[in-house]
Order: C-alpha cells, then structure tokens, then sequence
C-alpha cells in the first residue's frame, strides 16, 4: 500500500490505460451471429462418422505383389539384465 501512495502519478496512469483498454474492447467488441441451425454443430463429425462405419477393408491389399516383395528391416531387441526387485530400497542390503 505504501508503494502505491509513492507513485500516485504511475498508480493514476495504469488505472487511466487500464479503463481505456475495458472501454475500447466493450465498444469496438463485433456483434456475433448464432448459427443459422443450431442442430448443424457437429454434423460434419456425424457425416465422417457415417463414412467410417461404410468403409470396407479390402484383405486383397496383403496379397499384391507389392507387398509381398516388401522387406522387414527390423532388428531383434537383446534380452537385457533385470534390475533390482525392490528399486526403492536402500543399496548394499
């Protein structure tokens, strides 16, 4: 509170920019319009949902050539010491 007493003049001038900035966004805020139907939100989720549950998975796809000259790169992953039983206990015991 003594800070504030001190320095009047900032004190006033925070206050002044402070309300200008609560009027200028009150006043020039845009008026917004209500969708024209308000069961439309969501529709677009609803008609894609629609879509997936319509799509049919074609098994031919493993049988193309092109798959089946892919080639598996991946490396086993080495079998690899376990640690402690209990890791929060304390060491040498």
């Amino acid at each position: 509170m003594e800070l504030i007493l001190r320095n009047k003049g900032l004190t006033a001038g925070l206050m002044i920019v402070a309300v200008t900035f609560l009027f200028f966004g009150y006043f020039t805020q845009a008026q917004v319009e209500p969708p024209a139907e308000s069961n439309s939100v969501g529709a677009d989720l609803i008609s894609l949902s629609q879509q997936l549950t319509r799509a049919n998975l074609s098994t031919a796809v493993f049988s193309a050539p092109e798959y089946l000259f892919l080639t598996d790169f991946s490396s086993p992953i080495p079998e690899e010491p376990l640690g402690r039983i209990n890791p929060f206990e304390a060491l040498g015991r």
